[in-house]
């Protein structure tokens, strides 16, 4: 392939203007600064529901049962998701104890190792500069700090996708060997198995396509012979194969499940309860890129048009065929949850690195002061409409607490973003990069810090502290008509679910003696059991009692109360 290589730096530009801004002492600062800030909150806010609260008890359960082949929630069948994370998570608690730091800490290390692949790959394709204003793009990104803060599996796949992604990159560098290429490759198949193993098909899906629709594109086919389909092929099926295979030995029903029922008909219908407009992920797309959406046109117009000279594939149109291709793949889904277009921002940090450090001082300081403004005014703005702002699900005392979390947020990227801005007016580019990416980290752990304050209606660890004192080997434990997922983590035991089912169905259906159909069966089972206790939402629990069951009030919170046999 013929590239047009990349356009010279201007003199203003990033890297240029302060050739000290990478020694070694100031960069060992700012990787002590970024893991710290990164890593030290994940512990902080309580796990909420419902990922959160699933992804914790499943590793939980297969540390107490030893059975890590076949995952349960609330001691039932789960087949929704592969089960690598379910390891490494469940790895983590019977190293360093079970808590939702230790059940944050794959994605808190995914994220950092996103970030590490993006500025290794970026100062490849780019060189030295150009890689590090891609790495800082991606340490800045809120999407990426919000995947990497929250316990679900979105960060788990980026990660792998990340480094098949990269992988391939590099793997085409024209200045790498035969044999080098050949290790890259397997890297490549490598990590799509890790993917495959964390979120299932689209660990393949999301790679084959945008290397079918990119060579269309480029009309560059050639490379396919290269891709080492045996090798990679057999190395593959060594790693994702095995888990598949024990799993449906184990279970018959969970083939159909899993690739039926969990791919083809979550994408093509809405029965998960998943579904949005086609313009679902516009704002998620725009929020997850700041501080860097408005140089997003110019980047992309800058890769599409120029590559390094060195690479075989064409790096900036295969980043942006992959960064459109899961927005477009996520949008048209009929099952769509925030988080689910995480792996398009390692992609689109990638191609902010090369922007970056051409953007002119001028340039970066209007950029820096649009942002303070935008800043600035949501510090004025949250905290009015927070204290005003109430639901019957949020009561208006929790909104003002986060109030002033949103607002310290707020002043602190202000604060930053200036200095950011005065540093580039000065024609030192080079600090006002990694000036606003530490902007984005800040502001965004002190806003995911301050969500502590909806603790109370997203996560039963207050209900569930009054209540231990009450439990013993010997007690029934029963949920009415509901499902909460953080419940069973913070008892440390399932519970019996009364008239409800929802993603239990399949565990249901293949043993239904652990669930109870009505509350009739309920009341029976209550009576008999000689030590129990239930949850119920505050209305059910008073119709129970005006009705006369039996029971004695022993916790209360904003959302559910907590009752016992007397």
């Amino acid at each position: 392939m013929s590239a047009v290589p990349l356009p010279p730096l201007r003199q203003d530009a990033a890297g240029s203007a302060a050739p000290a801004a990478w020694r070694p002492r100031l960069r060992a600062a700012v990787i002590v600064f970024v893991v710290a800030v990164w890593l030290l909150p994940l512990g902080y806010r309580n796990l909420f529901e419902t990922d959160e609260g699933r992804y914790a008890e499943i590793p939980r359960e297969m540390t107490v049962s030893g059975d890590w082949i076949t995952p349960r929630l609330n001691d039932l069948k789960y087949f929704e998701k592969p089960a690598l994370q379910y390891w490494i998570t469940a790895a983590s608690f019977e190293a360093f104890g079970e808590s939702a730091f230790t059940a944050r800490l794959w994605n808190g290390i995914a994220g950092l190792l996103t970030v590490l692949a993006v500025w290794r790959t970026g100062r490849q394709l780019w060189g030295p500069r150009g890689g590090d204003c891609a790495g800082l793009a991606a340490t800045g990104m809120a999407g990426l700090i919000a995947g990497s803060q929250a316990l679900t599996l979105d960060m788990g796949v980026t990660l792998f996708l990340t480094l098949a992604l990269c992988g391939l990159l590099l793997a085409f560098d024209a200045r790498n060997d035969a044999a080098t290429r050949r290790r890259l490759m397997l890297g490549v198949w490598a990590a799509m198995a890790g993917a495959v193993l964390s979120k299932g098909l689209i660990g393949l899906l999301i790679p084959g396509t945008v290397l079918v629709l990119y060579s269309l594109v480029q009309t560059q086919w050639r490379f396919w012979r290269e891709l080492e389909w045996l090798r990679g092929g057999a190395l593959f099926l060594l790693l994702a194969a095995p888990w598949f295979v024990l799993v449906s030995l184990r279970n018959p029903e969970f083939a159909r499940f899993f690739f039926v029922h969990e791919h083809f008909e979550r994408f093509l219908t809405t029965e998960h309860h998943r579904e949005g407009p086609l313009w679902y992920y516009v704002p998620l797309l725009l929020g997850g890129l700041l501080p860097w959406v408005t140089m997003l046109p110019a980047a992309a117009r800058l890769n599409w048009q120029h590559a390094p000279q060195h690479a075989r594939l064409h790096a900036g149109r295969l980043l942006l065929i992959w960064s459109a291709f899961v927005f477009v793949f996520f949008s048209v889904s009929g099952s769509k949850l925030p988080l689910y277009i995480l792996p398009l921002f390692p992609a689109a940090a990638l191609l902010l690195g090369p922007h970056l450090e051409r953007m002119a001082a001028p340039s970066l300081r209007r950029h820096a002061q649009l942002l303070a403004a935008f800043w600035l005014l949501i510090a004025v703005i949250a905290p009015l409409v927070l204290l005003r702002l109430h639901s019957a699900r949020t009561p208006q005392a929790l909104n003002a607490a986060f109030a002033p979390w949103a607002a310290g947020a707020a002043a602190a990227f202000v604060i930053i973003a200036f200095i950011a801005a005065r540093e580039a007016a000065h024609g030192r580019s080079g600090r006002a990069v990694p000036l606003l990416a530490a902007a984005g980290l800040v502001t965004l752990q002190l806003l995911n810090t301050g969500f502590q304050a909806y603790a109370p209606v997203r996560s039963s660890r207050g209900i569930a502290a009054q209540v231990q004192p009450y439990l013993h080997p010997q007690t029934a434990l029963f949920i009415l008509q509901q499902y909460d997922q953080t419940l069973p983590f913070y008892l440390e035991r399932p519970l019996t679910v009364v008239g409800w089912t929802g993603e239990l169905a399949l565990g249901r259906a293949q043993e239904p003696w652990k669930m109870i159909d009505d509350l009739q069966g309920f009341e029976q089972r209550w009576r008999e059991a000689p030590d129990a206790i239930a949850f119920a939402t505050p209305q059910l629990a008073a119709r129970l009692q005006a009705e006369g069951l039996p029971m004695t009030i022993i916790a209360t919170s904003v959302r559910d109360v907590a009752f016992r046999k007397p």
